[in-house]
């Protein structure tokens, strides 16, 4: 993603939200039958600290 839908959250408590984004992209692209470990934790300040790679 460009952003991080959590950027508020995320200025005071990164670690944890970082973490759960990644639990939670990495269940929907599970559930969306892409390779296990598609979404990655990538930690970025100019973006969201996730990656998806297809």
């Amino acid at each position: 993603m460009a952003n991080c839908p959590f950027r508020v959250l995320a200025e005071e408590h990164r670690d944890l939200v970082c973490h759960m984004n990644h639990e939670l992209l990495s269940g929907v692209t599970e559930e969306a039958g892409l390779p296990p470990g598609a979404a990655r934790l990538d930690p970025d300040p100019e973006r969201c600290c996730v990656t998806i790679v297809v």
